[in-house]
């Protein structure tokens, strides 16, 4: 069997091409919210097919703790260069509200209009 040099550079490209189709996006892990610069909640965003969805994992406060499993972020679409659109869920109530979202590095910012915004660290 004879393998051509043009077979081998297909093969290279094609993998590389899969490993960066396998990296995460930058808003998939796990998020520290803050409350009045404290700590509140961990959030862990996940990503299916080309949306997002964040869900609290962890509580810091016993409130917090009470909301772990209650899913925050719902229908989150990437707008390019770090932005996001989509719906935050307040746990207590469990409506959505637009949200406009931005990560930059290990921040992320949550925007919703009528409720203001929080910055959270990526913790994972």
């Amino acid at each position: 069997m004879k393998i051509s040099l043009k077979s081998i550079s297909v093969g290279v490209a094609l993998s590389t091409l899969s490993v960066a189709a396998m990296a995460a996006d930058p808003i998939v892990g796990t998020w520290q919210t803050y409350e009045d610069n404290q700590p509140k909640a961990q959030v862990q965003i996940s990503q299916t097919g080309s949306t997002f969805t964040g869900k609290i994992v962890a509580g810091n406060t016993e409130k917090a703790k009470s909301f772990v499993g209650k899913t925050v972020l719902t229908d989150v679409k990437a707008a390019g260069n770090g932005k996001y659109a989509g719906k935050a869920k307040d746990p207590r109530w469990g409506f959505g509200l637009g949200a406009d979202i931005s990560v930059s590095g290990s921040t992320l910012t949550l925007s919703v209009p009528v409720k203001g915004s929080q910055t959270w660290k990526k913790i994972k």
